[in-house]
């Protein structure tokens, strides 16, 4: 773990304020040269905006989609199996050809591996 990694994983064990967080990574930058962000905004990638933050009764909500979260886990097997099914594997000096015969999956999941749109009567 990095320097920022671990410093990540306190603050957002322990709850601690940007005042502290602050605090913390100017001690470091200071005191002992760690390279590390100045700001917790910084530490954190938090947002500028309040960009899709919607007002609701007794708070606020953010909702940034199933689908873009799931992404972020799918997206590297999706890249992978496109290279693979378009330009194959080498094994032992030899060019072997893959095809993809099933993917087992609910239709959803099915959908967003093949990219395509879901449609509406099978959900």
């Amino acid at each position: 773990m990095s320097e920022e990694d671990c410093i990540h994983f306190w603050v957002l064990s322990k709850n601690q304020s940007y005042r502290s967080i602050e605090m913390v990574l100017e001690i470091l930058k200071s005191k002992y040269n760690v390279n590390v962000p100045k700001s917790a905004r910084t530490l954190l990638k938090t947002r500028r905006s309040n960009e899709g933050i919607m007002d609701i009764p007794g708070g606020k909500y953010w909702y940034n989609g199933i689908r873009n979260c799931i992404s972020k886990y799918f997206r590297p097997l999706v890249e992978d199996l496109k290279d693979v099914l378009v330009n194959g594997i080498e094994i032992q000096n030899a060019h072997v050809s893959i095809k993809l015969r099933a993917i087992i999956a609910d239709s959803p999941a099915r959908s967003f591996i093949k990219g395509k749109r879901l449609s509406t009567k099978f959900v």
